[in-house]
């Protein structure tokens, strides 16, 4: 068996913050909490060290160092990293899902929580994706009852399975998921339409929550905008090549 580490996370943290760690850990699917075993403190070092090798960390023993420590507390998303979900009691495996129509034409509407000032950002988000799928995306505003998924800003608690607790600050829902799609931001931290001081740029984050809405998963490369961190002041990223080619290939877009 697997001898944990003198300076595994159990060693440096107390119960509450150990289970803190597991918690959020099984939240982006890098620690199965449900299977025997799941709540040892070898299978949380087991955890962190997938969580240190997903986000390309120096260490990746799963010993709570400096650099692992920030990580965790990075602004993120609230979409699971990998692994496998529970929605509505049912099990689904995470991966790139598209929309299973042709033309794709997602219609979408803004609930009445999001700001007037911060729905244009929003948009000239789901341009960038139009554009990266040569126009074969199209995104079209509607109603909220004949939406295709909608846009808010919600409280940090709300009803159902993606509440924004703690350093997520965002959450969207894929095509696969049989739930409401929504986009939503936590309305309890500060937004911006572009850049400003601390503030989150709401079209940066929407260009990644976006992703999400098309069928992508998180990336573990950083220069890509469908890579889990967020940051306060932070400018647009440009979609990378592999965020392209992972929508076009999902689409089968040549």
């Amino acid at each position: 068996m697997r001898q944990v580490d003198e300076s595994a996370p159990s060693q440096e943290l107390g119960e509450e913050d150990v289970h803190a760690l597991r918690q959020f850990l099984a939240s982006l699917g890098h620690l199965d909490i449900r299977e025997r075993g799941g709540d040892s403190l070898e299978q949380l070092q087991i955890g962190l060290a997938n969580f240190q090798r997903f986000y390309g960390l120096k260490r990746r023993d799963g010993v709570l160092d400096y650099e692992t420590k920030e990580a965790v507390g990075w602004p993120r998303c609230k979409v699971q990293d990998v692994g496998i979900a529970f929605v509505a009691g049912r099990m689904i495996v995470l991966q790139d899902c598209p929309w299973g129509r042709d033309p794709v034409v997602l219609r979408y509407a803004f609930h009445k929580s999001a700001p007037q000032h911060l729905r244009s950002p929003v948009e000239s988000a789901m341009r960038k994706w139009e554009v990266a799928s040569k126009s074969k995306i199209s995104f079209a505003a509607t109603d909220l009852m004949n939406a295709d998924f909608t846009i808010g800003w919600t409280p940090v608690i709300i009803p159902g399975e993606h509440n924004l607790c703690g350093n997520f600050i965002a959450h969207a829902v894929f095509p696969c998921e049989a739930m409401a799609k929504v986009v939503h931001f936590d309305n309890s931290e500060l937004w911006a339409a572009d850049m400003a001081v601390s503030s989150y740029n709401t079209q940066a984050v929407a260009l990644h929550e976006l992703g999400h809405t098309l069928g992508l998963m998180h990336s573990d490369d950083p220069d890509d905008v469908m890579y889990n961190r967020f940051g306060v002041n932070s400018t647009v990223k440009l979609l990378s090549n592999n965020d392209k080619v992972r929508l076009r290939d999902l689409y089968k877009i040549p």
